[in-house]
């Protein structure tokens, strides 16, 4: 198993519009 590749599960997530730094403010 690579853990190297990141899923397209995990790309979708980050590419959201509200990351969560923004929510911890």
């Amino acid at each position: 198993k690579g853990h190297g590749e990141i899923p397209p599960v995990l790309t979708q997530l980050n590419r959201r519009p509200s990351p969560p730094a923004q929510i911890d403010l």
